[in-house]
């Protein structure tokens, strides 16, 4: 007889500790809509040169790694922008976009083609974005980025 009360007991702790099953496939919906509206409305910032979009939803600490191998912070990130002859974007589009969700976080991937300006040279790319997100204050905020450029295939007469 111990046993089966060990084995009820075990039963309710597990169903109490469960979140109900409706909210959490709402929330996940949600979340998922919400990150990718950001990622949307990234591309509408760039194109009009809407500054405070990266004011507003970009962490205090929020990094960057570029796809010519630097580091910015949002400061500088802020201070570039600000300079439009210098640093914008003509035209950019994404595709492929996923997003994967851990609770508070999330993680962005997709490819993007671009035509900017950039720290005062014209860059046409193709590159790999990673983006990571935390939800702040029931908001989700970029906590981190990465580019890569995508290099054209290279072919061998081999």
């Amino acid at each position: 007889m111990p046993s089966a009360l060990l084995i009820i007991l075990v039963v309710t702790l597990n169903t109490v500790n469960k979140p109900p099953d409706a909210n959490a496939g709402h929330s996940t919906i949600s979340d998922r809509a919400a990150i990718v509206n950001f990622e949307a409305a990234v591309v509408k910032a760039d194109e009009s040169g809407d500054i405070s979009f990266y004011v507003d939803n970009l962490t205090d600490d929020w990094t960057g790694g570029t796809s010519w191998g630097t580091w910015y912070t949002k400061a500088e990130l802020l201070h570039d922008l600000r300079n439009r002859v210098g640093n914008h974007v003509n035209k950019t589009r994404i595709s492929g976009l996923k997003v994967r969700l851990y609770g508070d976080a999330a993680v962005a991937t997709f490819d993007q083609s671009y035509d900017a300006m950039v720290l005062g040279a014209h860059r046409i790319r193709h590159v790999l974005n990673t983006d990571t997100f935390v939800k702040q204050n029931y908001r989700w905020m970029l906590a981190a980025s990465h580019t890569s450029v995508v290099e054209p295939v290279k072919t061998s007469n081999h």
